[in-house]
């Protein structure tokens, strides 16, 4: 039988309170587990053991345990949040954080831990009984990223990894591997760019353009004409510069076939500004010849 690894008061706690573990006990669901949402996973740990690293942990909603092998693991969903996660599994047992008195987390019962963090009881110290570590990076959050993807084992815990793979509409790059580093970030691998429609990149008018994406930044097909625009603004500029009667007169007849001729006549704050310069520039030194 396993000892418990927490500080004798915790245990000796057990002993007088273990009427109020009998609902915990009681709402067990044996030969089921919770799939693909592992916060950490730990060995060599007694059922109750398991019960309070979920509890000192904020982010931790339930646990699955294999007795067998006193495997423990911590799950950030629960089988009401993630249901299409809860499992048959022979072996296996499955527990929700709720179920459990909170007094069994001891002194970490009051903490102020952060999501991303873990209480651990301090054994030897007069002013403090236990202290918040990193216990996680949280779930990552990047544009285009799918986790659907991830394995058996994956978790997202300090030092461990995910695979992931990138959503419909996105074309991937890198391993997919997404490394929890110890200062609590995530190392990815993996970049999720927006496959743009053969429509979008030959100029031709999309049907929602506003749902297309680039790296992040939104470029709809209204955005593209407006920085047409403004290149052409620097073109009309650019000739107007040559100091030529014939680039003036290229210059003025850019402008007749181009800006007149727009079916959006709106532009942005930039093309507007300099077709105001460039005309009444054009214009002065037409004057002035």
């Amino acid at each position: 039988m396993l000892i418990f690894r927490y500080p004798w008061f915790i245990y000796s706690f057990l002993v007088p309170c273990y009427g109020s573990l009998k609902p915990g006990f009681s709402q067990l669901q044996r030969g089921h587990r919770l799939d693909r949402k592992l916060i950490q996973s730990f060995t060599e740990l007694s059922f109750l053991d398991c019960v309070i690293e979920c509890l000192v942990t904020p982010r931790c909603k339930s646990v699955n345990y294999f007795k067998g092998a006193n495997f423990c693991e911590l799950n950030y969903e629960n089988k009401t949040t993630a249901e299409t996660m809860y499992m048959d599994n022979a072996g296996w047992v499955y527990s929700e954080k709720e179920h459990w008195p909170k007094g069994l987390a001891g002194a970490c019962s009051n903490s102020n831990c952060q999501l991303n963090e873990t209480c651990k009881h301090k054994r030897y110290s007069e002013d403090k009984f236990f202290e918040c570590v990193l216990s996680d990076c949280g779930i990552p959050d990047l544009k285009g990223i799918d986790l659907n993807t991830t394995r058996r084992e994956d978790a997202i815990g300090i030092h461990r990894r995910i695979h992931a793979s990138c959503s419909d509409g996105y074309s991937q790059s890198g391993s997919g591997r997404l490394i929890c580093q110890s200062n609590g970030q995530w190392k990815y691998n993996i970049v999720c760019e927006v496959t743009v429609p053969l429509e979008l990149a030959f100029g031709k008018p999309a049907e929602q353009s506003s749902t297309y994406l680039l790296h992040g930044p939104e470029y709809a097909v209204d955005d593209i004409t407006k920085w047409h625009k403004v290149a052409r603004a620097f073109v009309f500029i650019l000739l107007i510069s040559m100091h030529s009667k014939r680039s003036e007169e290229w210059a003025l007849q850019y402008q007749e076939t181009s800006w007149h001729s727009e079916k959006h006549p709106e532009t942005s704050a930039i093309s507007k500004n300099y077709k105001k310069f460039a005309t009444r520039r054009l214009q002065l030194k037409m004057q002035v010849s």
